[in-house]
């Protein structure tokens, strides 16, 4: 610090030599002590020696230093002003050093202003309230430092005098610390105010930047403007331009397009062009459509014909496009063109339809890879010559209906070259005797016979070992679907082409020829109706379809018709039925746009077949009519059937109802695979079936009459009825066609054993049938029938009263019937000597009628017949007992039962083992009913 600092420094504020120390720090009422001067910076010689005037201020200056600094005047300012007031009146009579201070610092005044505010340093000016003191004392009296003072005793006057004087003390020694900094003070605030000044330049730049960047942001502001204005030209510059050349694009024609359309070959090059030439030509057809609706204005309304609508181009610029000098021009040659090409195509079209019936040519492959790569020249027809268009499709359409009639027929008779003829008269369940001639002499004609000669009368030469001439009645192959349901399995293969069925040598049954004949009109169907609406497109393809199928179609049917309408085939007829539905399901299936793995080609756009199902109809309406008028005669022919004339009389099942059997089987299993298809059942078939089977029931009844005997009549009839009923199990038949015949033949049975025990043991039926019906009458009378037996005829009670397990009636033992000793014991000894020679009669006769026939059957007829002569034998003991309490003398003699059940056990056994000696050779007939029904019921996608 130099000496004039300090000299200013003293001359200003005087010497702090007096100080007082301040007060201690912690307890404010500890004992007073000698003031301690707080530490102090070491103070120069020139500080030391104080000026006399300085010293002289005394209390009075000390007092004015802390009203200006304390007390509103502005720090050193304040105190400068305050000196040179001292120094005008003279108060300061010194010229010594203090008046140099007093002019260093009116230079410092004079130079900078210096505004120092201590007030936020002024821990004194705050005025205590005493009034309120009481209040803070007695408020504060918990207080523990508050307390102890009290309690000490402490002068708070004086104390507080104290406090205010040290506190005074510390002030002054402050303000000399405060003024010790002044030319601190004093260069901080050049510096401010140096930086304050390189503050307000440098604002004063940045003002000035500012006003520029104001400018450039207006001048960019104008850029956007005048960008935007000129994008927004472009832009519709732009548009014009694309509409314009657009335009031109539609309606300009180049040279190389005139020279091809005009002069060049029909190839893919051509078929381009003319499609192009078709956009120009649509194109110039809606703008002049736009320009008749909307006016030559070209408003750019919202009509549907607007250019703007169709394709936007030059709309909305008040100008018809075709009114331009581009537009006048291009419209004749336009004009011109289109004429050109309608004649080329036309020509050129008309002369590939020509090549569709070239021989030995692939139709299919022509139209898919020739005339579908040409679609564009018949859309082109179609759109810009309707009438050209209509006159090419007619054209396709008579010539190709022609070639499909052809196709149809000719594949039709190919197959029938190889085809046996449809079954006749010669093959209904009975054979009609002048059928069977005419069919003897149409089988010696050979293959080139004719129609004639029955279903297997052309198989006869292929080794089936049927001979040439006329057939067995027995023989049941013609109605027996066998391995003839294959066809089903095999619906949806392709048609086999007619060289190869000729060269394989094999003959054909009808439904392989009428399976591979539909399937081929299916297939040109379907192949037809893509090509049509590929070709022809949406709006005429279906019109062009449906005439073109329209020939083949009837051209089918009628080979149908021809064949089906001399049939009596019913396993055929019903096997067409099948196939005619597997192929309609697999055409819906088609026409859904499904696939399976089975189709023989990829499946067509949906409804696309809606030719063939009038044609599934017409052919099932004539099916289902010859079925019925096939099933009539079949039990037409039972029912004229003369049993004279039928062969000689035997026990052996009769060949009626073996044909019907396998007739039976053969059409309830395809008709129940039938119905498994989706419901194209009939219950028409079944109705028949059953009239059929109630003819056969007459037929066998008469047959049966021819027989002289009753046993051998029963026996007849057992026998058929058996062996319909294994035949049919064996086919897996209905249940309800198996049961039929089963208890038909059970009854018969039971019949036998009947007939044949009464024969040996007359005297003890009537006997026995006598009693019984004494002990019915007698419980009737006394009331004592058993609970729920009722009525009042003697044969329904005979019948409702239950039995034991011998057959005994189970009735009081009170009840009694009429019996003599001497009766009884003759019967008894009767039996007893001739019931083993009994038996083994009944065992003869049973092998003689039923065992040459039928060994299980004659097993089962035996135990029947042998338990009913036992039965009969324990119900007549039951009599004796009832009758003779105790145990007759003659009863002695009579045989046990048991004895008796062990010969039956012995000629059992002996007839289960010829039963099973039998059963060794099977019978040959392969198939089942279940089998065809399995098969029909398989549908396209596992065939």
């Amino acid at each position: 610090m130099s000496d004039e600092e300090d000299a200013a420094r003293m001359a200003l504020f005087g010497s702090r030599a007096s100080r007082p120390a301040p007060p201690k720090a912690g307890n404010p009422f500890a004992e007073d002590g000698p003031a301690k001067k707080p530490p102090r910076k070491a103070e120069s010689g020139a500080g030391a020696a104080a000026s006399p005037a300085a010293a002289s201020g005394g209390d009075d200056e000390e007092e004015a230093l802390r009203s200006d600094l304390f007390r509103g005047t502005s720090g050193e300012a304040g105190i400068l002003a305050r000196r040179r007031q001292e120094a005008e009146r003279g108060d300061d009579g010194s010229d010594g050093p203090g008046s140099q201070h007093e002019g260093d610092a009116q230079d410092i005044g004079d130079d900078v202003e210096i505004d120092l505010d201590f007030d936020h340093l002024d821990e004194t000016t705050t005025e205590v309230d005493l009034a309120t003191i009481d209040e803070d004392l007695a408020r504060f009296r918990k207080h523990p430092f508050v307390g102890e003072a009290l309690s000490r005793g402490v002068d708070l006057a004086s104390y507080a005098d104290t406090l205010s004087r040290q506190l005074r003390e510390v002030e002054m020694a402050s303000v000399a610390d405060y003024v010790s900094e002044a030319p601190a003070f004093a260069q901080l605030y050049r510096e401010m105010t140096e930086s304050e000044g390189a503050l307000g330049r440098l604002q004063t730049l940045l003002l000035g930047f500012q006003r520029n960047l104001e400018g450039i942001g207006a001048e960019i502001s104008q850029l956007k403007r005048e960008t935007s204005t000129k994008k927004h030209g472009l832009a519709n510059r732009s548009a014009v331009g694309a509409r314009l050349q657009a335009f031109l694009a539609k309606v300009a024609v180049s040279p190389e397009m005139i020279s091809s359309i005009c002069d060049g070959p029909v190839d893919d090059g051509f078929v381009d062009d003319v499609r192009a030439l078709s956009d120009k030509l649509a194109f110039a057809a809606r703008q002049g459509r736009a320009a008749r609706g909307s006016g030559v204005s070209g408003s750019g309304g919202d009509e549907s014909g607007s250019a703007e609508s169709s394709d936007g181009l030059l709309s909305g610029l008040g100008i018809d496009p075709f009114e331009t000098a581009a537009g006048r021009d291009a419209l004749p040659q336009l004009e011109g063109l289109r004429l050109r090409a309608v004649s080329r195509c036309r020509t050129h079209l008309l002369q590939s339809f020509e090549e569709l019936r070239r021989p030995r040519s692939n139709p299919q492959a022509f139209q898919a890879h020739v005339l579908l790569r040409q679609r564009a020249l018949m859309t082109f027809l179609l759109t810009h010559a309707r009438e050209v268009g209509r006159e090419v499709v007619a054209a396709y359409v008579g010539l190709w209906s022609k070639s499909l009639h052809a196709l149809v027929k000719s594949y039709h008779a190919g197959l029938m070259r190889s085809c046996a003829p449809v079954a006749t008269a010669a093959d209904l369940v009975v054979p009609d005797t002048s059928a069977a001639a005419a069919a003897a002499a149409g089988a010696a004609g050979g293959r080139g016979g004719g129609g004639g000669g029955g279903f297997f009368a052309r198989f006869s030469s292929a080794g089936t070992g049927l001979g040439a001439g006329r057939r067995r009645p027995d023989d049941a192959r013609a109605l027996a679907v066998r391995g003839r349901a294959a066809v089903l399995r095999r619906a949806s293969d392709p048609p086999e082409p007619v060289h190869e069925v000729e060269s394989s040598g094999r003959l054909l049954a009808y439904e392989e020829v009428f399976r591979a004949s539909q399937r081929h009109v299916v297939q040109l169907a379907a192949t037809e109706h893509a090509f049509c609406l590929a070709f022809f497109g949406r709006s005429v393809g279906p019109d062009a379809y449906t005439g073109v199928m329209a020939a083949p179609v009837s051209a089918a049917l009628e080979c149908f018709s021809e064949q089906v309408g001399r049939s009596h085939d019913a396993v055929g007829l019903l096997l067409m039925i099948n196939l005619t539905a597997l192929h309609r399901s697999a055409a819906a299936r088609r026409d859904r746009g499904e696939s399976s793995a089975a189709d023989a080609r990829p499946p067509p756009p949906r409804g696309a077949l809606p030719v063939m199902e009038g044609y599934f109809d017409r052919v099932t309406m004539c099916l289902w009519p010859r079925l019925k008028a096939s099933l009539d005669a079949h039990a037409g022919s039972l029912r004229r059937a003369d049993a004279a004339r039928l062969g000689a009389v035997s026990v052996a099942p009769h060949f009626a109802a073996v044909r019907y059997a396998e007739l039976a089987a053969s059409v309830l299993g395809l008709h129940r695979g039938l119905r498994r298809l989706g419901g194209f059942g009939d219950d028409m078939l079944r109705h028949n079936m059953a009239l059929m089977r109630s003819e056969l029931d007459a037929l066998l009844g008469r047959l049966a009459a021819r027989h002289p005997a009753r046993e051998v009549r029963v026996a007849f009839l057992h026998n058929t009825y058996r062996r319909c009923a294994a035949l049919l199990a064996e086919r897996r038949a209905p249940e309800d066609e198996v049961a039929h015949f089963a208890d038909a033949a059970a009854a018969q049975a039971e019949l036998f054993a009947a007939e044949a025990v009464t024969a040996h043991f007359a005297r003890m039926v009537a006997l026995v049938n006598r009693c019984e019906a004494d002990m019915v009458q007698a419980a009737a009378a006394a009331g004592q029938l058993p609970e729920g037996v009722s009525g009042s005829d003697l044969a329904e009670l005979l019948d409702a009263v239950p039995r034991g397990s011998s057959g005994e009636l189970r009735l009081p033992a009170s009840i009694k019937p009429r019996l003599d000793a001497a009766e009884a014991e003759a019967l008894v000894r009767d039996f007893s000597g001739a019931w083993s020679g009994a038996l083994g009669g009944l065992n003869d006769a049973v092998q003689r009628l039923v065992g040459s026939v039928d060994a299980s059957g004659a097993l089962e007829v035996l135990k029947k017949t042998a338990f009913r002569m036992l039965s009969l034998y324990a119900r007549l003991l039951d009599i004796v007992k009832r009758v003779f309490p105790g145990t007759p003398a003659f009863m002695r003699e009579a045989v046990s039962v048991p004895s008796i059940l062990r010969e039956i056990q012995r000629y059992a056994r002996a007839g289960q083992e010829a039963a099973q000696s039998a059963a060794g050779g099977g019978d040959p007939a392969s198939g089942s009913a279940d089998d065809a029904a399995g098969a029909a019921s398989a549908g396209p996608s596992t065939a």
